[in-house]
């Protein structure tokens, strides 16, 4: 027997599982996205147009530059998730730097003439 969690502003299902549950791949991008309206044309604005995080994003901003300076507890929480998002971003920025950092060591270590050969591709 499994559970179901939707919710109006979150287009994602997720199904609960009764019983022993490995969550390490349940965080993967084999999320199953709900689409509301037309799921085409839905599918087709996230996949060509904007992400549901960059959707978000400018909404949050554009919202924060209509409050202009309000100390609404509303706009205090917006902010706050804003913040939140960018700490993230930051973060994520600096686990790639630091993976790809120790892939080129390893790659210098494994084979240095490929990694020239990949530098040069890049014209580093």
């Amino acid at each position: 027997m499994s559970r179901t969690l939707t919710h109006p502003w979150w287009p994602v299902t997720v199904n609960f599982p009764s019983g022993d549950v490995d969550l390490g791949g349940w965080f993967s991008q084999n999320v199953q996205v709900n689409y509301a309206g037309v799921p085409a044309i839905e599918r087709e604005v996230v996949e060509q147009v904007a992400s549901f995080g960059r959707q978000l994003g400018v909404i949050s901003e554009a919202v924060l530059e209509l409050a202009n300076g309000s100390a609404g507890e509303s706009v205090a929480k917006l902010r706050g998730f804003v913040e939140e998002v960018e700490a993230i971003k930051e973060r994520r920025k600096s686990n790639v730097r630091r993976d790809a950092k120790e892939a080129v060591e390893r790659l210098h270590k494994l084979d240095p003439a490929e990694l020239q050969a990949l530098l040069r591709s890049y014209k580093v």
